[in-house]
Formats: C-alpha cells, sequence, structure tokens
C-alpha cells in the first residue's frame, strides 16, 4: 500500500511529539504529505457549572495556542517536504477518523493518550478511536 497523506495529531504531550517524529519519517519514506492536526476537545469548552459554551475570544484563543503548536513543530519538518497545518474545534476521534478516511492511501500517526486503564475504559481513548475507525493504518507511539 502506497501512502499519499500522514496525518499527525499533535496535542502537546510528549507521546504526540514523538509521533509527530515518527510521522516525519514514515512520510519521509513514502513522499506523503504532512497534515498537522491539533483537534480542541469541545467538550472541555463547556463550563461545567453553566453548561454553556465559553466564550468566542475563549475560543479564538485557544485556536490561536493550538497554531502556535503546530507552527512550532512545523518549523521542524525538512524544507522539502509537502506539508499543511490545521487546528479544529470538536470530538478528536471522530475528527480525526473522519479526515483521515476522507481520501484513500492515508495513514495516522499518533501518541498515546496519558489516561489511566480506568479513564480509558469509562471515556475511551482517542488512539483506540482512530484504530477502530481509521480505514487505513494507524501507528500509536509512546
Amino acid at each position: 500500500m502506497a501512502i499519499k497523506k500522514v496525518i499527525i495529531p499533535i496535542d502537546g504531550s510528549g507521546a504526540s511529539e514523538n509521533a509527530f517524529h515518527a510521522g516525519i519519517e514514515l512520510a519521509e519514506k513514502y513522499g506523503a504529505e504532512i497534515l498537522l492536526l491539533n483537534v480542541v476537545d469541545a467538550t472541555e469548552m463547556i463550563d461545567p457549572i453553566n453548561k454553556m459554551m465559553i466564550s468566542d475570544e475563549y475560543r479564538k484563543a485557544i485556536k490561536e495556542k493550538g497554531e502556535e503548536l503546530l507552527a512550532s513543530l512545523a518549523a521542524e519538518i525538512p524544507k522539502a517536504m509537502s506539508h499543511k497545518e490545521m487546528v479544529l474545534i470538536g470530538v478528536p476521534g471522530p475528527m480525526i477518523a473522519g479526515l483521515a478516511n476522507k481520501d484513500e492511501d492515508t495513514a495516522v500517526v499518533m501518541g498515546n493518550s496519558d489516561k489511566g486503564s480506568l479513564s480509558s475504559f469509562i471515556m475511551g481513548s482517542v488512539s483506540q478511536y482512530a484504530v477502530h475507525h481509521c480505514k487505513g493504518p494507524v501507528v500509536i507511539v509512546k
């Protein structure tokens, strides 16, 4: 199977940074385009007391923070490699799988969550969701 695109979800964790480097290697091997992706979890943007969405200013600030995170990593991508950066707000697992399944020959390289086994059992994890819902290869990096 040829890989034409490598999606690398970034959340600022050490595992996602390790996945970033592994994703670059995979993209280099196949001459694939890289999509650096930061998905801000929409469920974390709800005020638990008032059950209301956080303000537009807060949303803008969170998106800018994601763009800064991606830009700092994008600077490490070799100049000859094609890449894009994208910050989205939503539920990470379905958003990653939706992007991965949009085009054939797309791989996802992502870090594992830092959730404990109980939290992962109750809420699920983004990496588990990707493994079960992405049509192409998914590589999980610690």
